[in-house]
């Protein structure tokens, strides 16, 4: 190590610099992501609370908590957390709030027309039993 000439070893420093440099911007535009990602899925679960509240809650709760410890992660970088923590909507809230109505009613809308379709048929499948069993003289 002696014989090193302090030059080579200016140039090996620069080079662990950059590279720290560059796995430091790395780290913290993955994780800057990361959080994005997770404010879009609290989004969606926050405009999903009138058909499904409790999971909803839990997924705001979740993620509040990863975000938490993700900016925690972040702070040796040097990174400001500017983060909000996302808030529960109540129940009787979203219930009051016309665009989680319209929401409800378009998740549930398919469903109820499922159960309809499918109520329909077996009405149909009992009324037609019902005229080949009165036709056969039972």
């Amino acid at each position: 190590m002696l014989d090193t000439a302090p030059s080579s070893l200016d140039g090996h420093r620069l080079g662990i610099a950059a590279a720290m440099q560059k796995r430091r911007l790395e780290i913290v535009s993955t994780t800057t992501h990361l959080l994005t990602r997770l404010d879009k899925a609290g989004a969606v679960a926050q405009t999903n609370i009138v058909l499904h509240a409790p999971s909803a809650r839990a997924v705001v709760e979740s993620i509040n908590t990863v975000g938490d410890s993700i900016e925690d992660f972040q702070v040796p970088f040097a990174v400001e957390a500017h983060r909000e923590a996302l808030t529960n909507t109540r129940w009787r809230d979203a219930v009051r709030d016309p665009q989680q109505l319209r929401k409800a009613a378009a998740d549930a809308t398919p469903l109820a027309v499922g159960a309809v379709g499918t109520v329909a048929a077996v009405g149909a499948a009992l009324n037609a039993m019902n005229k080949l069993g009165s036709s056969d003289g039972k």
